[in-house]
């Protein structure tokens, strides 16, 4: 028997997604159907993501499912993945912030980065 522990395909999936988010550097946007990250350099890049329609408004709406699966896994595993969870969670909140700095002033963007804010305060700061 093996003591590594199977993580299903959820959670696997979700865990690799926050990680993506998360692990965005400041001046980089996301493009989402590659798994990469663009800079003002990468003009093959920025030329294919724009050409895959793929914007701010698009990765929202990739951003919110994100989060709102990793409230429902979190809840739904009882607690079996929840630090592996919630590490993917900083690391997403974190990545979401430097976008924030990025695309500098999307009210919707910043709506979000609100919204995550209030909830990391709220869940976070009531477990310790």
């Amino acid at each position: 028997m093996s003591n590594i522990l199977y993580i299903p395909e959820g959670i696997r999936e979700t865990l690799f997604d926050l990680d993506y988010v998360g692990g965005v550097t400041e001046g980089k946007k996301l493009f989402i159907k590659e798994h990469t990250y663009v800079g003002d350099s990468d003009y093959y890049l920025r030329y294919k993501r724009y050409m895959e329609g793929e914007n701010l408004e698009i990765q929202l709406v990739y951003m919110k499912k994100l989060f709102n699966n990793y409230v429902r896994l979190k809840k739904s595993h009882d607690g079996v993945f929840l630090k592996r969870l919630n590490d993917a969670f900083i690391r997403f909140y974190k990545g979401i912030h430097v976008l924030c700095i990025t695309y500098q002033v999307n009210p919707k963007l910043n709506k979000f980065c609100e919204y995550l804010n209030n909830y990391r305060k709220m869940k976070f700061l009531q477990d310790e």
